[in-house]
C-alpha cells in the first residue's frame, strides 16, 4: 500500500532517515581496501545504510536498493553510477562488520537520547528491569539446491535461533544474538545475554 507523502508514518519514517543520516555523520569513511585497484564506488556505510532504509519503508526486493541508491538517493550521499547487478554481489560478498557497528552506535544513541526510564514506577527496587527470551528461526523452504535432497522434518531446515536481552524500562533492545543450533539449551545463551547486567537487575524469563 503506497504511502502518502503527508500521512503520520511518512513523517516519522522521514524523522528516523533523518536521525540515521545524523548518526553516519559522525562515523569514520570506510578504510582503504586492501591490494591493488581503484577504490569502490559505493561504499560500505552506503549499502548498508541503504538497507536500513529500504527495511524501514518496506521494500522487498534487492532492485529496491539499488533504485534507492543510484536513482532516488538516499540524501545524505551521493547517486552512485552502479549496476543493479553490482550492487547484488556487494550484498552476496560484503562483509556486514559495518552493518553491525552502524547497528550499535544508532543503539547506543538512542540510549543517550531516551529517558532513564519511560516506566519509572515499574519495579522501582530494582536497579534494571530486562527481560530474555530466545525464538526459533522459521524453517527454510526447500528452493536453494542444497537443500532440495533434505528431508521433511530435517533439523538442517532450521538455520538457528536468535536470543535477545530487551530493556523493559527504556523499550529498547539491548542486545541481539544469533545461534546455530536451534536445539541447544537456552540457558547456554542466558549466561552472556545477562553477563554485564548491574546488581539488583530484575531479569524476567520464562
Amino acid at each position: 500500500m503506497p504511502v502518502s507523502p503527508t500521512s503520520p508514518i511518512e513523517t516519522t519514517l522521514g524523522d528516523i532517515e533523518g536521525f540515521l543520516q545524523a548518526c553516519i555523520q559522525t562515523m569514520p569513511p570506510d578504510p582503504d581496501p586492501e591490494g591493488p585497484g581503484r577504490p569502490r564506488v559505493l561504499p560500505a556505510l552506503a549499502l548498508w545504510a541503504g538497507l536500513w532504509v529500504c527495511l524501514l519503508r518496506g521494500f522487498k526486493s534487492q532492485l529496491a536498493l539499488w533504485r534507492l541508491l543510484c536513482e532516488r538517493g538516499l540524501g545524505f550521499f551521493p547517486r552512485f553510477s552502479v549496476t543493479d547487478q553490482a550492487v547484488y554481489n556487494r550484498l552476496a560478498k560484503a562483509d556486514s562488520s559495518p552493518l553491525a557497528r552502524l547497528f550499535r552506535q544508532i543503539n547506543t544513541v538512542l540510549a543517550d537520547r531516551l529517558p532513564e526510564a519511560i516506566y519509572p514506577d515499574l519495579a522501582p527496587f530494582a536497579k534494571a528491569v530486562v527481560c530474555i527470551d530466545e525464538s526459533t528461526l522459521d524453517k527454510m523452504k526447500k528452493k536453494l539446491p542444497p537443500l532440495r535432497d533434505v528431508p521433511k522434518g530435517d533439523p538442517q531446515l532450521i538455520p538457528g535461533k536468535m536470543a535477545g536481552l530487551f530493556d523493559v524500562r527504556r523499550q529498547q533492545w539491548r542486545h541481539l544474538q544469533f545461534h546455530p543450533h536451534p536445539h541447544q539449551n537456552e540457558k547456554v545463551a542466558a549466561r552472556a545475554l545477562v553477563a554485564d547486567l548491574p546488581a539488583k537487575t530484575l531479569i524476567l524469563a520464562d
